[in-house]
């Protein structure tokens, strides 16, 4: 009972997941490793294009972070202000 549960937490099975187990049954163990295989290259490109893409995000942050700051507490001093320019009574809302 521990082993599939074991197995049930750590295979996802996603649609990815049931075409390579469909492989597998039918056309044997190589054929599922090797769709295996390729999934686990894609999903490793996918990471690696996630990594640096937040790497890059990062960097450009860090780059205009005192800009940010600055817009951001303009923004927030616009919110503040404006419900006293507003003509709408407290009492009518």
């Amino acid at each position: 009972k521990g082993a599939m549960m074991g197995f049930y937490i750590a295979a996802p099975l996603g649609v990815i997941s049931i075409i390579y187990i469909r492989r597998t049954l039918r056309n044997g163990n190589l054929s599922g490793i090797i769709s295996a295989l390729g999934v686990t290259t894609a999903e490793t490109f996918y990471a690696a294009v996630a990594i640096y893409g937040l790497s890059s995000v990062s960097n450009f942050l860090n780059t205009w972070k005192s800009e940010m700051k600055i817009c951001g507490a303009l923004f927030l001093l616009f919110i503040g202000i404006k419900p006293f320019f507003s003509r709408q009574s407290l009492a009518l809302r």
